[in-house]
């Protein structure tokens, strides 16, 4: 592992309520959580940075077991959670759980075709 990056995020809806992402109205919200680790000089904290998200809507569910649901073994449940979304599932290369899109390594900084930091599958 280069670095990581932990991170969450989910979407709320105030008109429905829900969970899905709703087309054409502003009653969307993406909440996204992150740890960003503090450095041993304060001056070398980070205090601010970009993020990008591209909503796409498409037809497909995916279910994407992360890297601590890897080190957690919780094949079970990620299979359980695609199963009830009747989704597929997305594993990063080297989890034991047979994905249908499997990622050798996600950028987390750096250009494109120059990362600095990425997060990969735990090692054994």
């Amino acid at each position: 592992m280069l670095g990581l990056l932990p991170y969450g995020f989910t979407v709320l809806n105030s008109s429905t309520a829900g969970r899905t992402l709703a087309t054409g109205t502003e009653a969307n919200r993406m909440v996204i959580g992150m740890k960003v680790p503090l450095q041993a000089s304060p001056q070398d904290d980070p205090y601010a940075f970009s993020f990008t998200a591209i909503p796409v809507s498409d037809s497909q569910t995916r279910v994407t077991q992360s890297r601590e649901g890897i080190l957690s073994n919780n094949n079970a449940g990620v299979q359980a959670r695609a199963t009830a979304l009747g989704g597929t599932i997305t594993v990063l290369s080297g989890s034991s759980l047979p994905g249908t899109l499997v990622l050798p390594s996600v950028r987390t900084a750096g250009d494109l075709g120059a990362a600095t930091r990425t997060i990969v599958a735990p090692g054994p």
